[in-house]
């Protein structure tokens, strides 16, 4: 449920429909602790998202809410966690469509006839909505 919420609230904000959000944001939100053990790992060079979630006792698709938490906190900037061939792929379409929020999943997998795991489409969103250093 919640990540189904948190998934809505990104696309909102890379949409723009809160842009005072994007600025609070960047204030200094003390961050709970999965969160600050998840930044941990990532800070020490673990990009094995299994590896994290093993370390945790938690889900893989638990760590992936943890990092997208972390990105949209501007904690973690997620490119590392994008294989080259997906990221070039992303850079690919983006010449095509810049608009990042309007992309769907789905269809980006069907217009570039390529397969690419879904935390890697959402994280090059973020980053790319985010404006992160690439």
């Amino acid at each position: 449920y919640y990540k189904n919420i948190l998934h809505k609230l990104i696309n909102n904000i890379l949409k723009g429909k809160y842009p005072v959000i994007q600025d609070k944001i960047k204030l200094q939100l003390p961050i709970e602790k999965n969160l600050n053990n998840c930044l941990f790992y990532l800070n020490s060079g673990i990009v094995n998202l299994a590896e994290i979630a093993n370390k945790m006792n938690k889900k893989k698709g638990t760590i992936i809410d943890y990092i997208i938490e972390l990105s949209i906190l501007e904690k973690y900037n997620p490119k590392n966690l994008i294989s080259k061939s997906s990221f070039m792929l992303f850079e690919k379409y983006y010449k095509k469509n810049n608009n990042v929020a309007s992309w769907n999943y789905k269809n980006l997998m069907a217009d570039m006839h390529d397969s690419f795991l879904f935390e890697e489409f959402r994280f090059y969103q973020i980053i790319k909505g985010f404006n992160y250093e690439l």
